[in-house]
């Protein structure tokens, strides 16, 4: 939070004395407010005052200094535009113990062939993040040894801390950041990393949670941190599973209906009224609003869902919407979109880009498909064998 000029003179010596080069105290404190200069250029000023002023006047977003003199964070805005960033964007390359030992090595290798110099400035893989798996482990303290011999910094990004302390008595002296602390392990993640000098990394699957992790750490003394805001999301493989279960269960809703009403128009009025509305909102949502998420998605299409199953099985709800609001769709439209925004706000933003995951849907549906033109094919060999 910035500071006026009368806030910062209020905690000033009042000496008046030139020393700092202001004719009085007063102009010296506007200037210091203005970040023309520095506070330390008054010699008087107590340190009780020096430290209030220090944390009021910190940037929203900590200077973290990590590996080889490396500065993270230090910002006053979230866009370059709006004045400037202070440190400039790194690059890192993602290993992980679940990857068989010759494409860990070959991406190792690969990593230092990025080394160029562009306007003055080199540009390289600055850092390497080292994945454990559970279920790889063993292989965890080879491919630390095999990142932290490449020179580059490393990411321990791991939530074992027996994991962690391996790591770190191989790597501890290029300052790595030790990624890993979480709502279930935070405490004994943070003694690790204060005992060994490091950044930790704090992730949590949503911002509430993540916030009241971060309190903790910081009572408890460690402010050296990095937050990871990612929160969880749809594992890649998924998507084409839970499209199918979508497919699933809307067709399961369309014959459930079918038990409530006795005609066509009687159907159609009911799907398009109460059903569809939570469908087209959540797509309408996801087209134009990039801060929506799956979950949000989720609560578009239940909410509206759910009033439709209300509709169907009270009668008395019913007549009452259909005098009131001349039928289901706006009231159906309406909780849907309260839902979907105040549920999307509630998690982290989904950061998979849109053609990633149409990616992965289209091609698991394309292996399926030649699947079963090959199993086709060979059941037709087997017969013109037989």
């Amino acid at each position: 939070m910035a500071l006026k000029g009368l806030d910062i003179f209020k905690l000033s010596p009042k000496k008046n004395c030139k020393e700092c080069g202001s004719p009085t105290c007063m102009a010296f404190c506007m200037k210091v407010a203005q970040g023309a200069v520095a506070l330390d250029k008054c010699p008087y000023f107590s340190e009780e005052a020096k430290a209030k002023l220090s944390e009021a006047t910190a940037p929203p977003m900590k200077t973290i200094t990590v590996g080889n003199d490396i500065k993270l964070g230090g910002e006053t805005v979230l866009f370059r535009h709006e004045k400037t960033l202070v440190n400039r964007n790194r690059f890192a390359v993602p290993v992980c113990t679940c990857m068989d030992e010759a494409a860990a090595d070959q991406k190792l290798a690969d990593i230092q062939k990025v080394d160029y110099e562009r306007i003055g400035e080199r540009e390289y893989i600055e850092f390497i993040m080292v994945r454990c798996e559970k279920d790889s482990a063993g292989k965890w303290e080879d491919l630390v040894k095999k990142a932290a011999a490449t020179g580059r910094t490393l990411i321990l990004n791991c939530t074992c801390p027996e994991c962690a302390k391996k790591a770190l008595a191989i790597c501890k002296d290029g300052k790595p950041i030790l990624n890993g602390a979480t709502p279930e392990n935070y405490e004994e993640m943070s003694a690790i990393a204060t005992e060994a000098g490091v950044t930790l990394g704090v992730h949590a699957d949503s911002l509430s949670e993540l916030h009241d992790l971060i309190a903790k750490l910081e009572a408890a003394g460690n402010k050296n941190l990095i937050i990871d805001v990612t929160g969880k999301t749809i594992k890649e493989e998924d998507y084409a599973k839970y499209s199918r279960i979508a497919l699933i269960c809307t067709l399961g809703a369309a014959f459930f209906i079918t038990l409530f009403v006795n005609d066509v128009i009687g159907y159609i009025s009911t799907i398009v009224g109460a059903f569809l509305p939570g469908v087209a909102v959540a797509m309408l949502l996801g087209r134009f609003w990039k801060r929506v998420n799956w979950q949000g998605g989720l609560a578009c299409i239940g909410s509206g869902t759910l009033l439709g199953v209300l509709i169907l099985v009270l009668p008395s709800f019913k007549n009452w919407i259909n005098a009131t609001m001349g039928g289901p769709a706006v009231p159906a439209t309406i909780i849907s979109l309260v839902f979907g925004i105040v549920v999307s706000l509630m998690f982290p933003a989904d950061t998979t880009p849109d053609d990633v995951r149409l990616k992965h849907v289209m091609d698991d549906r394309r292996g399926t498909v030649v699947e079963k033109v090959a199993a086709a094919e060979a059941a037709a060999e087997e017969e013109e064998d037989l």
